[in-house]
């Protein structure tokens, strides 16, 4: 009986492993005939506006991070200077956070922010002290949120925050 199943496994190995290909589904990639299709920014693009940013000693902005346009303004993150730039819709400079330190209010390294416009604040997530910090547009600070863990970006939710981990 025992040999009687080895001969039927046996059967069945290679009655089931043994396949014909079928030239129809096989695919090639021809690298010599690739082609290249233009698009337009007239597709998906109504308007393209240039808006001058003032320059002068108090607003030179040294490393773009990121950048926020919202009803009230432009945000500019400059993470070579560790400041957030606040600009009026037509370009002129507001005023700046710069407030590097250990203390209250103040932030270590600064990796990415946010614009919340339900509630018209700034939110600058400090990756080093793992908080994210509140300042209303003026640059007034309003409250600090302590994280758990370490991350290196983040979104507003309804309900809280987003957070992208890089590590524990």
């Amino acid at each position: 009986m025992r040999n009687f199943s080895h001969v039927i496994w046996a059967f069945f190995c290679v009655f089931f492993s043994c396949s014909t290909r079928n030239s129809e589904t096989e695919f090639v990639v021809d690298l010599d005939n690739i082609t290249i299709d233009t698009i337009h920014y007239s597709l998906f693009v109504d308007s393209i506006t240039y808006i001058p940013l003032e320059t002068n000693d108090s607003c030179l902005i040294g490393s773009v991070t990121d950048m926020i346009v919202s009803d009230n303004g432009i945000l500019i993150l400059d993470n070579q200077q560790q400041t957030v730039w606040i600009f009026d819709k037509l370009g002129k400079f507001k005023n700046s956070i710069q407030r590097r330190g250990n203390g209250p209010g103040e932030y270590m390294r600064l990796t990415q922010f946010e614009y919340d416009k339900s509630n018209e604040r700034l939110l600058l997530l400090d990756m080093w002290s793992k908080t994210i910090l509140h300042y209303s547009t003026e640059g007034t600070y309003l409250r600090t949120d302590t994280l758990d863990r370490y991350c290196a970006d983040f979104k507003i939710l309804d309900d809280g925050y987003l957070l992208s981990m890089i590590g524990e």
